[in-house]
């Protein structure tokens, strides 16, 4: 008897590391949702791993089935498949097949599978060997991620919006047909990257001024993304030379290892009919709608731009109110029409004569501001202004004939005047009042100490008007005596101011600062009121003596004098309206004589008694009633 004793370790070894090895490749396989399986020409299927039977949901006790393609396959996809495999076979190429099946129960699913031609030694096929996989979570996702695509292209194209891709650390940009219309870029064939997309240099879609413009708001976007995205418009050439408006937004996506950032993706939005509203609103918001001249908006921002520069300047910034003299009796006489086109006419001239740093400003009417900067002395101001008086005095063609207008200009210069924006204009204003006055059609500088009487004469009007109100003033009257005769003939009303602290004090003390204006009036009325008053005394004691009271131009150029004149006397009406005496300065007829005409013979028509005050001093001094 003979014994052949072998030496097992090694193929038990051997025969270990191959089972090892099945159940790593088990388990990757289970864990990669990868099924194995093989196909034997004759045979059918002979091999399913267990991923496979799960994936199809048939019991690892079930035999496989010998056609594959019919069992499983869903009808739609089965010749698709067919085809693929004869022709994958013809040539001896593996493949790679998504197609959907249909489990045991019922529900479809998409699955890929990878597979290969086995052969003999003589080249034929004797087998297929593969794996399968389970995508249809993908392939949902990728059905989903199609749908969203072509919701967003939609909407996109809807809201006429261009996607853009920025290659932040290369600075090439591209994007999609939409984007490439907008910027105005034709895509060449030839400029076609690789992925079908021609890639720009961000700097070639935008003017040159505006690329600065563009790396600011870039940096800001980098630096604090969370202040918003990036945000920027810019104007490009349009066709037939309308520039057109674009906007870009955007975000950064993605940051290399060092926190650069390499990405960013937004859309671009054609915004020249938003743009233009917008400048149309700022136009009707800045400048005046008639002369398109700046408003008194957009003036005082110019105005505080120039004083701030003024003041870390050695050159002088000037200030100029101009009024036009001779245009009301145009626009009276031509209608408001042709006065409008005047005002244009002015305009035009205004900004023909001014510098390119200046401003022209409306204020309304025929009255205009002037911001005059980088001026080197009053007398460069002065001479610029004589050019503007100059050029408005020329004779304007309007409605066939030839119409003239002058203008009076008031001017104040900063930093010698140191006061604030509004001031600078209010004392321009004054020193145009003072033009007006000194006969018109010329230059008036404002003088600090005219402006500081001024102020005081307010403050000492604004008293007065409360001295009224506190009923400290009175009328004394002085006897009327005829000369011949020797009997009283009437009294002249006199007013005394009977100050709380100063006492009693005489028409000098507070006359000169209500003349020629509402203040005046307003005393004026008082000084009738209280006649009247003295009249019904009189009545009331049995005499029967005129009462004289002062009137000035001031009345008699206010529209309703005599309808409030009227009233007056309506309210007394046991008094005879010839026994108020109404003394008339004889400057008053210096103001306008048919209106002033106009204005006696209607109260002439009330009974009252009109006469000339002839300035005489009184021989005695009046007597408080």
């Amino acid at each position: 008897m003979f014994f052949i004793f072998h030496d097992m370790r090694d193929y038990e070894k051997a025969v270990d590391q191959l089972h090892s090895a099945n159940r790593l490749l088990q388990q990757a396989g289970h864990l990669a949702q990868l099924g194995a399986w093989e196909d034997r020409r004759g045979q059918g299927l002979v091999y399913w791993s267990d991923v496979c039977y799960d994936i199809h949901g048939v019991p690892r006790s079930s035999p496989l089935p010998r056609d594959y393609l019919s069992t499983f396959v869903a009808p739609e996809h089965r010749e698709h498949m067919r085809r693929q495999l004869q022709q994958r076979l013809r040539v001896n190429k593996a493949w790679n097949i998504d197609m959907q099946i249909i489990r045991t129960d019922g529900r479809k699913l998409w699955v890929r599978s990878h597979g290969e031609a086995v052969q003999d030694d003589n080249g034929r096929i004797i087998a297929m060997r593969g794996v399968m996989q389970d995508i249809d979570a993908y392939k949902r996702q990728e059905e989903s991620i199609r749908e969203r695509e072509a919701l967003l292209a939609v909407t996109l194209e809807a809201a006429t919006l261009g996607r853009w891709d920025w290659d932040l650390l290369h600075g090439s940009i591209t994007g999609d047909s939409f984007w490439h219309k907008l910027n105005g870029l034709e895509i060449k064939p030839a400029y076609l990257s690789p992925a079908g997309q021609k890639r720009w240099h961000w700097t070639e879609i935008m003017e040159p001024h505006d690329v600065a413009r563009c790396n600011a708001e870039l940096q800001r976007h980098i630096d604090h993304p969370e202040d918003g995205p990036f945000d920027i418009t810019w104007q490009r050439p349009g066709p037939a030379g309308q520039p057109r408006w674009l906007r870009s937004i955007g975000k950064i996506v993605s940051y290399d290892l060092h926190g650069r950032a390499m990405r960013m993706l937004g859309v671009c939005l054609d915004v020249t009919e938003q743009q233009e509203q917008k400048n149309t609103l700022r136009q009707l918001a800045h400048f005046d709608t008639l002369t398109g001249l700046a408003n008194r908006v957009e003036l005082a921002a110019r105005l505080n731009d120039a004083l701030q520069s003024s003041r870390q300047s050695t050159q002088l910034m000037g200030i100029a109110y101009l009024d036009l003299d001779g245009f009301k009796p145009i626009n009276d006489r031509l209608g408001h029409a042709a006065g409008d086109r005047l005002l244009v006419l002015v305009a035009k001239r205004l900004q023909h004569t001014m510098r390119s740093n200046d401003c022209a400003a409306r204020f309304g009417g025929d009255e205009f501001v002037l911001l005059l900067n980088l001026l080197n002395s009053r007398a460069e101001c002065e001479a610029m202004l004589q050019r503007i008086m100059h050029s408005i005095s020329r004779p304007y063609a309007l409605d066939g004939e030839q119409v003239l207008v002058t203008a009076s200009i008031g001017y104040t210069l900063s930093p010698d005047d140191s006061s604030d924006a509004d001031t600078l204009i209010r004392h321009a204003d004054q020193a145009m009042y003072q033009a007006k006055q000194s006969g018109r059609n010329r230059i008036e500088a404002f003088d600090a100490n005219e402006d500081r009487s001024q102020r005081e004469n307010h403050i000492k009007g604004q008293r007065i008007l409360q001295g009224l109100h506190h009923h400290e003033f009175v009328l004394h009257v002085q006897p009327k005596v005829d000369m011949q005769s020797g009997q009283v003939i009437g009294v002249e009303a006199l007013a005394r101011w009977q100050h709380p602290q100063q006492g009693l004090l005489t028409p000098q003390h507070f006359l000169p600062h209500i003349e020629g204006g509402e203040l005046e009036l307003a005393f004026g009325q008082w000084s009738i009121m209280q006649a009247l008053d003295i009249l019904e005394d009189f009545q009331q004691q049995g005499l029967s003596l005129p009462v004289a009271v002062n009137l000035s131009p001031t009345h008699l150029q206010y529209s309703h004098f005599t309808q409030w004149m009227a009233s007056q006397l309506q309210a007394h009406p046991r008094i005879p309206p010839r026994l108020l005496d109404l003394e008339i300065t004889e400057n008053a007829a210096l103001h306008d004589m048919q209106k002033m005409s106009q204005v006696l013979k209607a109260l002439r028509a009330l009974g009252l008694n009109i006469s000339l005050d002839d300035f005489v001093v009184p021989a005695t001094p009046p007597s408080p009633i």
